[in-house]
């Protein structure tokens, strides 16, 4: 049974997932990067047969134009499946085609009718009309626009006047042109608008695509980590926070038959999450030796939410609370490890050596996992605040 989506669990930790990455995202991510080579590296050889193959453009940002006729000629080749990336990242959300920008510099190496340089499609396809009447389709910007002292003069090569609707499209361009900013540039330069420096990458791609999945999976907030516990504790919390557990009311919800829906182990109310985690009288019992053991009697456990971000003034480092957190965590795992026991008839522990099994796991992880130091036992079993006055006396924290 599916308690979470699994493109949930892909996504990063900042978007309110695992981490566990998107394989077909990542490789639309490598394939992207072809675009960015074919479009930087414009006089390379490869490039060069790829136009002559797929015209000026190589064929990008053009799938939707390729004719049945073209689909069939080059379909299954390397360089198609290329192309055909902008058809899948559009279904996810993404232009890609519009994500390239280009700044077109002087205008030589730019071509005025085929390039994407002006708005969001080349201008051949903008004025139709206009381009059937052009004499050189192939003609760059530099040919067609050039700049005086009195501003900007037009070029046209036409093989027939402008008339009519033509004529409207010729007083639209010649507007879009006059209010476009031409840069100082001397050669032309792509930019990639979804990274700061203006280059590709397909980390920045994995990051848009990402973003674009966690909307669209509605409101998340990311996954909190701690290093001083095993990643199944963190994977344990992380399903706690969005109530994805099988406790007896979530199963009832999802059409599960059950004899009863009230608690397992104490029998006193339905058993929802808050209350196996908090509210049980075993839970209670459990969380107020443990609140006794690191002598935060004053804290009030009473919500998932305690369980997951737990902040506590008493605590003076980060390591302190790092350290309070992982106890926590630990405690709420076992929680419903017995909660597990009882539901299955297994032998009922005390909540005494519950709270003891929490001691020594909770020393063992956490000592294994604390690169700078080693706990005390003895101090561990103690006065585990110990911890957090020694860091806070030596300046760490």
């Amino acid at each position: 049974m599916a308690w979470v989506k699994w493109d949930q669990i892909l996504l990063p930790y900042e978007f309110g997932g695992l981490n566990v990455n998107s394989l077909k995202l990542k490789n639309l991510s490598l394939l992207s990067k072809w675009w960015w080579r074919f479009l930087t590296n414009e006089n390379t050889f490869w490039v060069r047969i790829i136009k002559s193959i797929y015209g000026v453009n190589g064929g990008l940002g053009c799938f939707s134009n390729l004719s049945s006729i073209n689909l069939k000629k080059i379909s299954g080749r390397t360089w198609f499946n290329i192309i055909n990336i902008e058809h899948t990242l559009n279904k996810l959300g993404c232009d890609i085609s519009n994500a390239f920008v280009k700044d077109v510099g002087n205008g030589d190496g730019t071509s005025f009718w085929r390039d994407k340089w002006i708005g969001d499609r080349p201008l051949c396809a903008a004025f139709p009309r206009l381009f059937r009447l052009e004499a050189d389709k192939d003609a760059s910007i530099s040919g067609r626009v050039c700049f005086s002292d009195s501003g900007i003069v037009f070029n046209w090569s036409w093989s027939t006047l402008p008339r009519w609707r033509a004529a409207d499209e010729l007083a639209t361009l010649t507007a879009e042109i006059e209010n476009f900013k031409f840069s100082n540039n001397q050669h032309p330069r792509w930019t990639w608008k979804f990274n700061p420096n203006g280059s590709f990458s397909t980390e920045s791609l994995m990051h848009h695509l990402n973003s674009l999945a966690a909307a669209n999976l509605g409101p998340f907030t990311p996954t909190v980590l701690n290093s001083l516990v095993p990643q199944k504790i963190g994977i344990f919390i992380w399903r706690a926070k969005q109530n994805k557990l099988p406790v007896l009311t979530e199963l009832d919800k999802k059409g599960i038959d059950l004899d009863s829906v009230r608690c397992p182990v104490c029998d006193d109310d339905v058993e929802t999450l808050l209350h196996s985690l908090v509210r049980c009288a075993n839970s209670n019992d459990i969380w107020d030796k443990i609140k006794r053991w690191w002598n935060l009697d004053q804290l009030h456990i009473t919500s998932l939410s305690d369980l997951a971000n737990v902040s506590n003034a008493q605590i003076s480092t980060n390591f302190g609370s790092a350290l309070w957190q992982s106890v926590v965590w630990i405690t709420s795992y076992y929680i419903w490890l017995h909660r597990n026991d009882r539901a299955f008839g297994k032998k009922n522990l005390s909540t005494s050596k519950i709270v003891s099994e929490i001691q020594s796991k909770s020393f063992e992880w956490i000592n294994s996992r604390w690169k700078k130091g080693n706990l005390e036992w003895s101090k561990w079993l103690t006065n585990p605040r110990w911890f957090d006055a020694i860091h806070t006396k030596v300046g760490i924290g």
